[in-house]
């Protein structure tokens, strides 16, 4: 499928997607570490920037338990990834430890610079819902005031038959809603 542009706008973002047939190769902590940086300068609420990051390279201490807090779906496709990624978020405001409700949000702009910048890098990124936060917390000893909100698996593209043949036809580029779907001019429309 080849996707097309309602409006012009850069084509990095338009190239993004989340392959599920990942692999080892390209990635290192020196990569990893670039591609953190990118996330350093996202946009953040009082310039707190909350979010954490607990990351593993394929194989490493680590790697066994974040692989077993994901979903079953998940681990099938994941273990061929070459780091795993867990994203948290501080659920206060360092200044005054009141909540910040915004720390999700900011965390989530950070995880764009993340993707966007391992795609310059030729790599590929799929964030992940499907997974026992808990385990995670209890494996890396998480303090509670941090809230562990995604998973992302990060590696070069490999190839669709490396998938469970379940997951291979559906291993390709993904159609987006457009943008009258999601942006109302005066007044919010539910649909």
């Amino acid at each position: 499928m080849a996707r097309e542009k309602g409006y012009d706008c850069d084509d990095m973002f338009v190239k993004r997607w989340s392959p599920r047939a990942l692999t080892k190769t390209g990635i290192s902590k020196k990569v990893l570490l670039k591609i953190f940086e990118a996330a350093r300068w996202a946009p953040s609420s009082c310039n707190e920037q909350l979010w954490r990051f607990l990351y593993v390279l394929s194989g490493e201490k680590g790697w066994n338990e974040i692989l077993a807090s994901l979903v079953e779906f998940n681990q099938s496709w994941a273990k061929t990834a070459g780091a795993l990624i867990v994203i948290c978020a501080s659920s206060e405001f360092s200044k005054n430890q009141k909540p910040n409700r915004h720390a999700s949000f900011d965390s989530g702009a950070a995880w764009m610079n993340m993707a966007l910048q391992a795609q310059k890098f030729g790599l590929y990124t799929h964030g992940m819902a499907g997974f026992d936060p808990q385990k995670v917390r209890d494996s890396f000893d998480i303090p509670t005031n941090i809230e562990v909100l995604a998973v992302i698996a990060i590696g070069g593209l490999g190839a669709k038959k490396s998938l469970p043949k379940e997951m291979q036809k559906d291993e390709m580029l993904s159609s987006r809603h457009e943008v009258k779907k999601f942006a109302f001019e005066g007044e919010f429309k539910s649909e």
